[in-house]
């Protein structure tokens, strides 16, 4: 809520401060504010941290991928849908891989993580938001000029590409919380959860 507001103000005072600038400085002040107060702990940022996940999974993805899907021209989304499956279902697999392999396998790691724990934090952060591009397109009205193949595959594929990024996050944390060894037979595991 804090980030709403002071990205607002910003917008309305036309200064040249990007949203993504302004939402990380509001997170730094955040967390300098919980330790100048040492009577907040981990317990209450994760009962905060909770909640919030589950109120955005229920309250906030449902209405903002209906607005997406019916504000979006069906024609032209299933004119791309190759390429926008391709992108969304093997780009985040591969993605999620790259990330967990890499980080798996540094060198000299400042904390050891299991390969579990390595592929939730990469299918975490494989998800794209591609809000910037889709406005610059937007504005450059590539739809209108002929290039609308390319501005209606980034939006389809930012939308697939949250729900595959969610779900394979589930399976690999649920992985995690149960300790199980990643094997063959845990990956066709998760491989049939996420195609059920």
């Amino acid at each position: 809520a804090i980030c709403l507001v002071v990205n607002n103000i910003i917008q309305k005072q036309s200064w040249p401060i990007p949203e993504a600038i302004s939402t990380i400085l509001v997170g730094i002040a955040m967390g300098g504010i919980a330790a100048a107060f040492p009577e907040v702990n981990r317990n209450t940022f994760q009962k905060l941290e909770d909640l919030s996940a589950k109120q955005f999974m229920l309250v906030f993805i449902a209405p903002i991928i209906f607005a997406e899907g019916y504000g979006m021209k069906s024609q032209q989304f299933f004119d791309n849908i190759t390429r926008i499956l391709l992108h969304a279902f093997l780009g985040t697999a591969i993605s999620t891989l790259v990330v967990a392999i890499s980080l798996h396998w540094l060198p000299t790691p400042p904390v050891q993580l299991s390969m579990a724990e390595c592929l939730a934090f990469g299918a975490m952060i494989s998800s794209t938001d591609p809000v910037t591009t889709l406005a610059i397109f937007k504005e450059q009205r590539l739809a209108e000029n002929g290039r609308g193949h390319l501005y209606y595959s980034v939006l389809g594929e930012s939308i697939l590409n949250d729900a595959v990024a969610i779900t394979l996050f589930g399976s690999f944390v649920n992985l995690v919380k149960s300790g199980e060894a990643v094997d063959g037979q845990v990956a066709l595991r998760i491989l049939l959860e996420f195609c059920s």
